[in-house]
């Protein structure tokens, strides 16, 4: 008979498993002793079988495509084929269509007879239990690890573990000394207007490859940084290992790297001042830059091609009003008063929303202990809820950090021309709004009309 050997295994941190090698080579020696040629191998390393994973077995999808091939399907166990009855019942209509045995712990099985099949959907029966079970132990303990504020799963970058060296238990999560260095500073240059494409291309250029502008944002975004403890994408409580980012400064970067006017880019670099910057007067939509026909370049809408206005024009237009802006007397006193980091009552906010949060978790626990009612519990849980979610809201509004930083606004004006795209861009974006509108006068190759540009402060 032609044979196919189906090997797999999920993790094996223990050694309680046997590595996909050892179960091929028992297979192997099952099919000599019967006679049986080995006509294909298939096997999914580091893949689960169970109906609570993520992830796919592209080689066992595959053998259940070409199962038409073989005579016997040859497993180790009945677990390494599946632990899930769904995808037991799909290999079942498989093998009977193509009249394919199974073969597993050293016994043959004809699918076609009631009794085999029986005999084998028991046995993935009793492994789907298993794999319940262990799951409900995992899922219970990465549960009881989420309300003690302990850290569980994969070590976040910023951070160190240490252990015990007597038993290998964890004792405790701590700063990495560089690491969480680099975060600190990043989130610093956020407030101060870099944008995160440029703060991730100097620090590649200074030997951090891996801090991308995309994992910067998302790192910077983590409530673990801010010594908060997640669970299922909740905050659910402080955590209790340090803070790298002080929870005033991560709101602030939030509000920073929330905001609906931020200007955002992916891939490479930008190479013109306003795309992703200016937006359509129209609809509102994202403005691209394209080359015309004649080859000059135009700001377009990106979204319904309503307006397209001259590239060098529209740039000219607003770096002349860049440099007035900065030099004008009424700017630099509005300017003076506009450079703070942060809300000042911003502090107030965050503690406002940590004091109701803390009440409605010492209610929650005298229910559990008994001291209150479910009645009782459930008269003051939705008031405390409302009051979470206005404090809450509150303190969202008033973590957005004045962003622009300028360290002498007419010198910059002087110097503009000379400064890199990304610092002119990130200038533009923090003083004035910027919007291409359809051209108000004919016969004119550019209408300075046609761009409206409104000053943020």
């Amino acid at each position: 008979m032609r044979a196919a050997i189906y090997t797999r295994v999920s993790q094996d941190r223990e050694g309680a498993l046997r590595s996909v090698k050892q179960q091929y080579d028992e297979c192997l020696a099952f099919c000599e002793e019967n006679g049986w040629t080995v006509a294909g191998e298939y096997r999914d390393n580091d893949r689960s079988a169970s109906r609570y994973t993520t992830k796919s077995r592209p080689n066992f999808e595959q053998l259940i495509a070409e199962i038409d091939q073989f005579d016997v399907v040859v497993t180790w166990e009945a677990s390494r084929a599946t632990r899930d009855l769904e995808v037991y019942v799909k290999m079942l209509r498989a093998c009977r269509t193509h009249h394919v045995k199974w073969a597993y712990s050293g016994s043959l099985y004809d699918l076609e007879k009631p009794g085999d099949a029986r005999r084998a959907g028991s046995d993935v029966l009793d492994a789907e239990y298993e794999s319940g079970k262990t799951s409900e132990r995992v899922q219970r303990s990465v549960r009881a690890q989420a309300q003690a504020g302990k850290p569980h799963g994969r070590l976040p970058y910023g951070y160190v573990r240490e252990y015990d060296p007597a038993t290998g238990s964890l004792v405790r999560q701590v700063p990495h000394p560089e690491e969480s260095r680099l975060l600190v500073e990043a989130a610093d240059r956020v407030l101060a207007g870099e944008s995160l494409y440029g703060i991730a291309k100097d620090m590649k250029q200074r030997g951090h490859p891996l801090l991308d502008s995309t994992r910067l944002q998302r790192l910077l975004r983590s409530p673990t940084y801010a010594g908060k403890r997640v669970y299922r994408g909740e905050v659910i409580r402080d955590a209790e290992w340090e803070p790298i980012i002080p929870q005033e400064k991560w709101e602030a970067v939030q509000g920073v790297l929330g905001a609906p006017d931020r200007a955002k880019f992916h891939g490479t670099e930008p190479r013109h001042l306003l795309t992703g910057i200016a937006v359509c007067g129209t609809c509102s939509g994202p403005i691209i830059r394209l080359l015309n026909k004649g080859k000059y370049g135009s700001y377009v809408c990106k979204t319904e091609h309503c307006v397209a206005r001259s590239q060098p024009g529209v740039d000219a237009l607003v770096t002349a009003t860049v440099k007035l802006i900065l030099r004008r007397p009424d700017f630099l006193e509005r300017y003076a008063a506009y450079t703070s980091e942060t809300d000042p009552r911003l502090g107030e906010a965050i503690k406002a929303v940590r004091d109701l949060e803390a009440a409605l978790d010492g209610f929650y626990q005298q229910a559990v202990d008994g001291s209150l009612s479910p009645a009782g519990l459930a008269k003051v849980e939705a008031p405390m809820i409302e009051k979470i979610d206005a404090a809450r809201t509150r303190r969202d509004s008033l973590r957005t950090p004045q962003r622009l930083v300028i360290g002498n606004p007419v010198e910059l004006a002087e110097q503009w021309d000379d400064l890199p795209l990304l610092d002119r861009r990130a200038v533009v974006a923090g003083l004035m709004h910027v919007r291409i509108l359809k051209a108000r006068a004919k016969g004119v190759k550019f209408d300075p009309n046609s761009v409206d540009i409104t000053q943020r402060f």
